[in-house]
């Protein structure tokens, strides 16, 4: 990471503030539910907007055979950037994918089916 730019954290949590509207609570309890959930969307990471700015990142994935993946969640979060490395490295790459829980490997699991990567193309293993 270059040292001028920002560290990109996030979630893809959205709710809709009017959700936290309790009837017949007095209405500073609900606006302060309110604003909490309006700083809470503040920190969507807005994932399209990253691939987008970093595409030539992504054209020059073309060539790529091996796809290495540590200590990764597998969480939904992440799904775009894999999405676009999957369309950008090459149909035959092979991925190597860790896992450290049982919860990981379920999770990766569901991203490949996701992703679409054969099983011969997928090893993973214990880090």
């Amino acid at each position: 990471m270059n040292k001028n730019e920002n560290l990109i954290f996030g979630h893809n949590n959205y709710v809709d503030p009017l959700s936290v509207v309790i009837e017949g609570n007095d209405i500073r309890d609900n606006n302060e539910r309110i604003d909490k959930i309006c700083e809470m969307n503040n920190l969507i990471k807005p994932c399209y907007n990253i691939i987008d700015k970093n595409i030539s990142f992504f054209k020059n994935l073309a060539r790529i055979k091996d796809v290495w993946v540590y200590g990764h969640s597998y969480n939904d979060i992440d799904l775009p950037y894999f999405r676009k490395i999957r369309q950008s490295v090459s149909p035959s790459a092979i991925w190597h994918m860790s896992w450290h829980v049982d919860s990981d490997v379920n999770r990766l699991m569901s991203l490949k089916k996701v992703i679409d990567i054969n099983d011969n193309h997928l090893e993973t293993f214990y880090s």
